[in-house]
């Protein structure tokens, strides 16, 4: 968080912003459905991948980047890029495949790779503090387990380490 932006401390005020912010995240789904289209219909008529792929590197840091991607593979005649160049230009023109535009047009991109329901996201790093926090002290059945445990709870936590530092290297292309 910037210094410039002060804590909201009134629950009403919060709330009120909450609410605008997720009216400007629906507006702004909308329009990126909008533009979207705009860059599919150019490759279609033009065979011009540039706004395609500006579309894509475009996208802010948190958003649903896989969502947009799937939803140009689906509905264009595109394919990844496995190329060098894969971060600058993420898809490219295949023969394989043809571009839909009628069927993108009533598939917004936002519906593509929905997130998981918040009851569905499971803490694995909880949980594994969780049983160790159970275990000590106590006589245990197949205790030889326990090494496990704790194994995998520093390679939870070493991912953790490196994936924090992957996002603090200023990439702005999140996926899902």
């Amino acid at each position: 968080m910037s210094q410039a932006q002060a804590l909201i401390a009134d629950k009403a005020e919060l709330f009120k912003k909450i609410d605008a912010w997720g009216a400007r995240g629906k507006k702004w789904a909308e329009e990126g459905h909008t533009i979207a289209m705009s860059a599919l219909t150019m490759f279609s008529k033009h065979n011009d991948i540039g706004p395609v792929n500006r579309v894509l590197t475009a996208m802010p840091k948190g958003t649903k980047v896989t969502g947009m991607v799937s939803w140009f593979l689906t509905h264009g005649a595109l394919r990844q890029n496995d190329g060098d160049n894969a971060k600058e230009q993420p898809l490219v023109y295949t023969k394989d495949k043809v571009t839909n535009l009628e069927a993108a047009a009533q598939d917004p991109w936002y519906n593509h790779k929905p997130e998981s329901a918040t009851d569905q996201v499971f803490d694995l790093q909880k949980a594994l503090e969780r049983i160790l926090v159970q275990a000590k002290g106590k006589e245990l059945v197949h205790g030889e387990l326990l090494t496990g445990v704790q194994s995998l709870l520093s390679m939870v936590k070493t991912v953790e380490k490196v994936t924090d530092a992957d996002q603090t290297e200023g990439d702005d292309t999140t996926t899902e």
